[in-house]
């Protein structure tokens, strides 16, 4: 089985430096161009079906990037964003005065929002790998596109790939990190750079 994950596109609160996790905002100009060079690139996949998370920036993103072909979808609550509790729609940079991430807050688990009424990034994680483990069951054959968000989808590769975070430091918005599922483990096969792609 091949998976194709997508970071959503670029938005305007991400123009704007604002925390956005279940909170939404919708996705820039230039998010849709990259967003279609993208969907260009994975034009060489015969992809057979996809999910996205429920978040406006992140369906639009995937109806960007399916255009023009016809790939049923479907919504999952399991691919939203970790809740950023009380933090959401606020200013980045309170954030990291408040020192609640580590600088491996990835791979150490310690981005914890219960105490602001969010959530904590393993039980985003562990909500992210029930859906995988539905996913992969018995469809061995299958090509899928998911859309989804940077910290779920970043702090989930580096569960399964701990030198992920090393290697790539984030996953940009539109770009897209390929794997494969054989005999009941994932390999990494390629990243693609939105950043690179020409607009």
């Amino acid at each position: 089985m091949k998976i194709i994950l997508v970071r959503h596109a670029h938005t305007h609160f991400n123009e704007i430096h604002l925390t956005q996790g279940w909170c939404d905002s919708p996705v820039t100009q230039k998010g849709i161009q990259q967003t279609e060079n993208m969907a260009e690139k994975l034009k060489a996949f015969a992809i057979n079906q996809a999910y996205c998370s429920p978040t406006g920036r992140a369906k639009e993103t995937l109806e960007i990037l399916i255009k023009n072909r016809n790939i049923p979808y479907q919504e999952d609550q399991r691919l939203k964003e970790i809740h950023f509790g009380i933090f959401e729609g606020t200013a980045i940079e309170i954030r990291a005065q408040m020192k609640i991430d580590s600088p491996e807050s990835f791979i150490d688990q310690k981005m914890d929002y219960r105490p602001y009424q969010g959530e904590w990034i393993g039980d985003v994680i562990e909500r992210q790998e029930a859906f995988f483990n539905q996913l992969t069951a018995g469809q061995d054959d299958q090509t899928v596109l998911v859309v989804g968000h940077g910290c779920s989808l970043f702090a989930w590769l580096n569960a399964h790939f701990p030198d992920f975070y090393k290697q790539f430091a984030f996953i940009k918005n539109s770009s897209a990190v390929i794997l494969t599922y054989e005999n009941g483990r994932w390999h990494f096969l390629q990243y693609l750079d939105a950043e690179d792609i020409q607009c």
